[in-house]
């Protein structure tokens, strides 16, 4: 099991090398593991163990349709869900519905929402 405490993942390489500056600047280089890989596919996280997820989701507005987004939100969701079955996660998005709808066709409870 890899040491270190937070794992950062992205599918664009180019944000994932954007988290590696930010990482750097903020000198915490060294607790963060960097995975390349898509967060919808069970595979991507082997050898992740947690207990929280923290995101910033995509919203739709600019990389996806929202069509789109509420697949992606359904397959994430589904792939946590068996994984991490009582860990708690932690979200930022601007497509509330979207994830809103997701939540209640995948059967995950949202517990508190902010504005």
């Amino acid at each position: 099991m890899d040491s270190n405490r937070i794992t950062c993942l992205d599918i664009s390489s180019q944000h994932l090398a954007g988290a590696r500056e930010n990482a750097r600047s903020a000198k915490v280089i060294d607790t963060i593991k960097f995975i390349l890989g898509d967060a919808t596919r069970r595979e991507t996280y082997i050898d992740i163990d947690t207990e929280i997820i923290v995101t910033n989701l995509p919203y739709g507005m600019r990389s996806h349709r929202l069509e789109k987004i509420d697949k992606f939100y359904i397959d994430l969701l589904k792939t946590l869900k068996d994984l991490y079955r009582g860990s708690k996660l932690v979200l930022i998005t601007a497509s509330t519905k979207q994830f809103e709808k997701a939540s209640q066709r995948t059967d995950v409870e949202i517990t508190a929402s902010r504005e």
